[in-house]
């Protein structure tokens, strides 16, 4: 779409999201943690994000850090080929990882990044 339209690709990546919330432990022996893991599971199958009010109602006090990069400018194209996409998708990519890499020591608290 931002190829379409022209628009700039701005890389942002949030420290600290993943403290938020707790989740059932997959490898919980009790019955009650494994019946709510699977409703966990089959929530977030369903729903594509998981459901951590299953588990706590309000998220844990943590901080917070967004940082944000220097805008990727995208030439406007109606029609976009595959090797284009996957060629501005590449330096997106590349943009988040440095984007992390930069700022790991002082916000990533030992978390590798992830990108899937």
């Amino acid at each position: 779409m931002a190829i379409q339209t022209g628009a700039s690709l701005v890389p942002c990546l949030g420290f600290g999201e993943n403290d938020l919330f707790s989740t059932v432990d997959n490898q919980s022996t009790g019955f009650f943690s494994q019946k709510l893991y699977k409703i966990q599971v089959w929530c977030m199958k369903k729903c594509s994000f998981s459901a951590p009010l299953l588990t706590q109602f309000f998220p844990n006090r943590v901080s917070l850090i967004c940082v944000v990069g220097a805008p990727i400018d995208v030439e406007k194209v109606a029609d976009p080929s595959v090797e284009l996409v996957g060629k501005v998708h590449a330096q997106y990519v590349k943009a988040l990882v440095d984007l992390y890499e930069k700022h790991k020591a002082e916000h990533g608290n030992g978390v590798e990044l992830e990108l899937t």
